[in-house]
């Protein structure tokens, strides 16, 4: 291959494979698939879930339930219209409302610590929420909080 060639293919992908990774991470398929026009009225728990970007150090979002379903959102804190911060690819930008028959919850331990999880096989997608703000969030909605 002629230099030129690997060196243009190089810069395609250095600079395509960062707009890939952001477009397909799982916040941003959720945002797609289950993007709410307003906000969630009901009560909402700031914290740290796991499972929505690659780079999984852990998505901050506020997280509320109610009889629609279970809504995620960016804590108020971190509401800025600065298009940097809007560019974070573990960052929901708007929020999120996923009815309750689309999820699958079970308990989950990751580095003896109890979690939720919260499964959506259609798109395979899975997060956990730590135990006690899940707890919270289920009692709000209404519903049973799994064994």
């Amino acid at each position: 291959m002629p230099h030129a060639l690997v060196v243009s293919l190089a810069l395609l992908a250095i600079v395509a494979l960062p707009v890939v990774i952001w477009v397909t991470s799982p916040g941003r398929r959720l945002e797609r698939e289950f993007g709410a026009a307003a906000p969630f009225a009901g009560t909402q728990y700031d914290c740290l879930i796991r499972g929505l970007s690659y780079a999984d150090g852990g998505t901050i979002c506020a997280v509320g339930g109610s009889a629609d379903g279970l809504s995620l959102t960016k804590p108020m804190a971190r509401r800025s219209s600065a298009w940097v911060t809007r560019l974070r690819p573990d960052e929901l930008d708007r929020p999120v409302l996923i009815p309750w028959d689309r999820l699958r919850i079970s308990r989950s331990t990751l580095l003896a610590r109890w979690f939720m999880r919260f499964d959506l096989p259609e798109l395979r997608i899975h997060f956990i929420v730590p135990l006690e703000v899940a707890r919270q969030v289920l009692t709000d909605a209404g519903r049973t909080i799994p064994d």
